[in-house]
C-alpha cells in the first residue's frame, strides 16, 4: 500500500497598493509562510507586494485564506497565476 504523494503548486501575484508598514508585513508574511513550509520569494515596499510561492495545494490554500495577516483582502481584485488554478479577487477557482 502506497501513501498518497501530496500535490504541490506555485502562485505568482502582484499589486499595487499602499502599504503602510512593509517591515512589519515582511516579517508576519515570513512567519506565516515558514509556519506553512512554504518557500519562494516575496517583495514588499511602500508600493506594493510581488510573490512568487511554492508548497502543497493544502498549505497554499491555507495561505491564501489567511485572514489573520489579511492575505484573502491583500489579494482582492488581484489575478493570481497559479501553476494548477485561477486564483481571483482571493476566491479559489479550480481550473
Amino acid at each position: 500500500m502506497s501513501a498518497e504523494q501530496p500535490q504541490f503548486e506555485i502562485i505568482l501575484f502582484y499589486k499595487y497598493v499602499h502599504i503602510e508598514n512593509p517591515t512589519a508585513l515582511m516579517r508576519a508574511q515570513k512567519r506565516l509562510q515558514d509556519s506553512l513550509g512554504l518557500k519562494g520569494r516575496t517583495l514588499i515596499a511602500t508600493e506594493g507586494i510581488n510573490a512568487t510561492i511554492e508548497g502543497t495545494t493544502e498549505n497554499i490554500n491555507a495561505y491564501i485564506l489567511n485572514e489573520a495577516l489579511g492575505v484573502a483582502r491583500l489579494l482582492q481584485n488581484v489575478l493570481c497565476g497559479s501553476s494548477r488554478r485561477l486564483l481571483r479577487s482571493g476566491s479559489v477557482h479550480a481550473t
